[in-house]
């Protein structure tokens, strides 16, 4: 399966939307952006490869509708703010790179209660502490070495 199928897929599974559906409601039309976004920015498709992924699925759509969606989604993207969640989630889990699930845990810090919070940042510390023990241990060391 292309990754293409599989972001299209993705997109449905988190949201309920299946961008390749006739329609014109907004919600469609915002996550069609992203998904244009994807393809694009991330994915480096040309507008004409978009379209024919569209029209492969039956959809109607042509490159100067592509090219004004992705020219909309930053308007999209600031007023429906389950967009960009789901983008750097679908990111995360298909094309992760590091930005992509540094991306990922900023905005689901966000949805996290105080104490969930809380916990995680225990699990960081406790991650980390074998890192830090080694820093200070160095830092020990050349001291000791300065002052001999």
């Amino acid at each position: 399966m292309k990754y293409y199928t599989e972001t299209a897929e993705y997109i449905k599974k988190a949201t309920g939307i299946d961008i390749f559906k006739k329609t014109r409601q907004r919600e469609y039309v915002e996550y069609r952006a992203l998904y244009n976004y994807i393809l694009y920015k991330i994915k480096g498709l040309s507008l004409m490869q978009i379209v024919r992924i569209y029209q492969d699925n039956g959809k109607p759509y042509n490159h100067a509708t592509v090219l004004h969606s992705l020219k909309m989604f930053d308007i999209y993207k600031t007023y429906n703010h389950k967009l960009l969640p789901v983008l750097d989630e679908l990111c995360y889990e298909l094309y992760g790179s590091l930005d992509n699930e540094i991306a990922y845990i900023k905005n689901s810090i966000s949805e996290m209660s105080s104490g969930q919070i809380i916990q995680v940042s225990d699990m960081i510390k406790e991650m980390l502490k074998p890192s830090i023990d080694e820093n200070t241990k160095n830092i020990k060391v050349q001291a000791e070495l300065i002052e001999a």
